[in-house]
């Protein structure tokens, strides 16, 4: 798939997975204030158990699995990327690598609307970052796995970046609204 067709599938799915992000945040950010649960020390204690967990290299809550490429072959790539997109952006209806997405999913639903809306649209580009950096240039399936292990090689300094950064948001956001 070349030119137009692959940037509008491109553009498909990036849509879809900001779609999907957005759609579980509001929907929890809902959730939470129907519940009533507004508590600082409920959102700090998720935070770090959710640190705790990655550093002692509990599995996160997920599906286990990956969007089933009999999607691509059934489908067509434009509605295979609508279905993607969706899935990865509703972060445990896949493959979670961290606890990070629940830490940030509970401080974007305890916070305001707009920290579970950045939060949210954070993730999706992410994810969809990674993986457009890891597809793109790939010229055959020997390219892409040596591409991938790559990835892999960083994926402990990414970890540790990223649960230094969320843990650090988490608790400006903490702070803030202890005011």
């Amino acid at each position: 798939m070349r030119g137009r067709r692959r940037a509008l599938t491109c553009l498909i799915l990036l849509g879809a997975l900001i779609l999907g992000a957005l759609s579980i945040s509001w929907g929890g950010w809902l959730a939470f204030r129907w519940v009533g649960l507004r508590s600082v020390r409920v959102a700090a204690v998720v935070v770090l158990l959710g640190g705790a967990l990655d550093a002692a290299r509990v599995r996160p809550l997920d599906t286990h699995r990956q969007v089933p490429q009999a999607w691509g072959h059934r489908h067509g790539p434009m509605l295979a990327a609508a279905r993607y997109g969706v899935r990865l952006g509703v972060g445990p209806a896949t493959i979670l690598a961290s606890w990070l997405w629940w830490s940030t999913f509970v401080i974007g639903c305890w916070s305001a609307w707009g920290v579970a809306t950045t939060a949210a649209v954070a993730f999706a580009l992410a994810r969809f970052a990674v993986m457009f950096a890891i597809a793109t240039g790939s010229t055959d399936g020997v390219a892409m796995a040596h591409r991938i292990s790559l990835w892999r090689a960083a994926e402990g300094r990414v970890r540790r970046i990223g649960i230094a950064t969320v843990t650090t948001l988490a608790v400006i956001v903490l702070i803030r609204g202890n005011r």
